[in-house]
């Protein structure tokens, strides 16, 4: 079996590690939980600055050895910018670590660090079990919490709430509810008002928050971070992110309300800010538990503290993933 480590965010105390089980196989190496020697995604300069296009190579239909199909004209797609292919590399977490979070319960107030009319964002750290899961450096999973709304636009007069949305079935808007019961009211007879029930939909929020994520955790020196050793300007003596340069770990989003092409803007603002914040971050305030009653642990360890290998084990295996979870 091979050991898969992972640098540590916290202080000294037990934790955990991954080691590959070699009887199960899996057939797509991207589902792979990151191990010390997997690269961190990156951007050229240029690149985080301003978009900067890839070369994508061209191809005909003489060059796939066509012989009978000709006056066909290829469609030209334009290629790819180097943000959008960095946001395409970019993963999130294993959902059986997810799954085992959820049904024991294992929360930390702590991972709360930033929110917004938008969204809310929990961090965990490399060394917390579901960053130990994650499938990239760094890793983002993007939720949604209850019902979530176009872009929230609300304005209120006497005792009327209006709520637009740009997706509705009816002509564009949906129709004006008073303020006894807008919510429940105004979508029980219609859920495609729910911006959430849209797949495309969410896969333009992931792929927007994962854009300016990238872009930002990158001019914030994080890739370098993650790849170089103790000796950088980027890591203090313990081996850790200094305050303002960005963290590996796991980034969870809680999406509150869908932003639209009027909130953008303000969106992305919210998906920097939310970079800095933890990047900002000072490992021993940030990582002391908010219980007086504990002492000498990190809510880290303290969450990882209440994993049941035997138990993680199962899932895993019952889900055909070739690793096990080992205490330190």
């Amino acid at each position: 079996m091979s050991r898969y480590l992972n640098r540590s965010g916290a202080t000294n105390g037990s934790k955990l590690s991954l080691e590959k089980n070699g009887s199960l196989r899996l057939h797509d190496n991207a589902a792979y939980p990151v191990s010390a020697v997997t690269k961190s995604i990156t951007l050229v300069p240029e690149a985080i600055s301003k978009e900067v296009r890839s070369v994508r190579p061209k191809y005909n239909l003489q060059s796939c050895g066509n012989t009978f199909v000709t006056g066909i004209k290829l469609q030209k797609f334009p290629p790819r910018s180097q943000v959008t292919t960095a946001a395409g590399q970019i993963k999130g977490s294993s959902r059986v670590a997810q799954r085992y979070q959820n049904v024991y319960k294992i929360y930390s107030r702590e991972s709360y660090v930033y929110h917004c009319d938008f969204f809310r964002l929990m961090y965990f750290p490399p060394d917390h079990f579901l960053s130990l899961f994650r499938k990239s450096k760094p890793a983002i999973n993007v939720r949604t919490v209850g019902r979530v709304f176009l872009n929230g636009n609300m304005g209120a007069s006497d005792s009327e709430m209006s709520i637009f949305t740009r997706n509705s079935q009816k002509n564009g808007f949906v129709k004006t509810e008073n303020t006894y019961s807008p919510w429940n009211r105004l979508f029980e007879n219609n859920p495609s008002n729910i911006p959430k029930n849209y797949a495309f939909l969410r896969r333009q929020l992931r792929l927007a928050v994962r854009k300016t994520f990238i872009r930002e955790w990158c001019r914030l020196k994080g890739h370098e971070a993650t790849s170089q050793s103790n000796s950088n300007h980027c890591l203090d003596v313990l081996g850790r992110t200094r305050p303002g340069i960005a963290k590996d770990g796991l980034y969870m989003y809680q999406v509150l309300i869908f932003p639209d092409h009027s909130t953008m803007k303000e969106f992305d603002a919210c998906v920097k800010e939310s970079v800095r914040v933890v990047s900002n971050l000072e490992w021993d305030k940030f990582l002391k538990p908010y219980s007086s009653k504990v002492k000498g642990k990190t809510w880290v360890q303290l969450a990882n503290e209440r994993v049941k290998p035997a138990s993680l084990n199962r899932l895993l295996h019952d889900s055909e993933i070739p690793f096990a979870v080992v205490k330190q």
